[in-house]
């Protein structure tokens, strides 16, 4: 039996320019250009990757030992096709980065020409060719123009989606709430769609860039906080804090009845088309009654009183709380060393 090899994956959005968004991709071939450095070994035709960005496009080659080029669309000197499924692009600014997966500074050549063919392998040249051109008109506008024209085409694109409930871990789970959302990490703004189950939480992104896991998710009984936030300084931020057995195997016999898949990482910051929206999803997420159960597990919760307590004295005091009340009090409190825990994600 043959099996194809996994090739190695070196693009990420932290290459992107701050207020660049990630468009599409393209199974393509490129012939790399005599006066540019980088095709070591010469070849006519390199396969790899076409990736369209808001603001550039970048050439991700297979071999890991060619740089990834960018070719700004600023620097676009001529873009037009040639084929059914061929284009020659033509700039005067070349920037290469991470050869041989080294995270390396970049390497910049400008005030020299290059020409590069492209071909794409499978689709038509008409899939490209009007958004690419329609990139290349947004990229020379004014910023305000820029910035609202491409907000809207954001939208546009998140609107065009939904969440797959085929991604659901168990039939069983029943949707209560989905809607678009943007996941912001330190330098990355990752659009997608969050959908909120009875059971768990989930988060599809737009583009599966790294083409391993195309949704994320983590069960509500292991969600320790949900916290509201600030976004460029608009009230529509989200961040939910996670238990993960994997990150902390200190904790995995208390969390066996949280199955995973689990978040890779202790916290999630989530923001927001409107507060409402935010609002919306804050009010079911801590509706569910799974919520939090694993924390309670983890901190001691308030002892009953003694068997001693007269009926009266025990008839005076207030009911206890449920127990995800008493475990949310308890972690304000920073009781039972959980604070340190749920810092290391700040």
């Amino acid at each position: 039996m043959f099996v194809r090899k996994k090739l190695a994956k070196r693009f990420n959005l932290l290459l992107l320019e701050d207020e660049e968004d990630y468009v599409a991709d393209w199974v393509a071939t490129c012939k790399w250009p005599s006066n540019v450095e980088g095709n070591w070994q010469g070849l006519p035709s390199l396969p790899g990757r076409l990736r369209l960005c808001t603001k550039s496009l970048f050439l991700d080659p297979d071999d890991v030992r060619v740089p990834i080029v960018r070719l700004e669309f600023a620097s676009v000197i001529q873009f037009e096709s040639e084929g059914p499924q061929s284009f020659i692009i033509v700039a005067n600014k070349v920037t290469k980065m991470k050869p041989n997966m080294c995270d390396v500074p970049y390497t910049v050549e400008k005030n020299k020409t290059s020409t590069w063919v492209i071909s794409l392998s499978y689709a038509k040249l008409d899939s490209f060719m009007p958004l690419a051109q329609e990139q290349l008109v947004i990229s020379r506008l004014p910023p305000h123009d820029r910035l609202e024209l491409l907000d809207a085409a954001v939208k546009a694109r998140e609107d065009a989606t939904s969440f797959d409930s085929s991604r659901l871990v168990e039939f069983s789970e029943r949707l209560v709430w989905e809607g678009p959302v943007t996941q912001l990490s330190p330098l990355v703004r990752e659009p997608g769609r969050m959908a909120v189950t009875d059971q768990r939480v989930y988060f599809k992104p737009l583009h599966n860039i790294s083409g391993d896991t195309p949704v994320r998710s983590h069960p509500l009984a292991a969600v320790a906080a949900v916290v509201r936030r600030r976004s460029s300084l608009r009230p529509v931020g989200l961040e939910l804090f996670m238990l993960n057995p994997l990150l902390e195997p200190h904790i995995q016999q208390q969390m066996q009845q949280c199955s995973g898949p689990y978040w890779d990482a202790p916290s999630a910051f989530f923001s927001f088309r409107s507060e409402t929206d935010r609002d919306k999803a804050l009010a079911c997420i801590t509706s569910q009654p799974q919520l939090g159960i694993a924390v309670c597990q983890l901190m001691p919760l308030t002892s009953p009183a003694p068997t001693g307590v007269s009926s009266a004295s025990s008839a005076a005091e207030p009911p206890t709380p449920k127990p995800q009340l008493q475990a949310a009090g308890q972690l304000l409190e920073a009781a039972g060393g959980w604070l340190q825990r749920v810092t290391m994600a700040w």
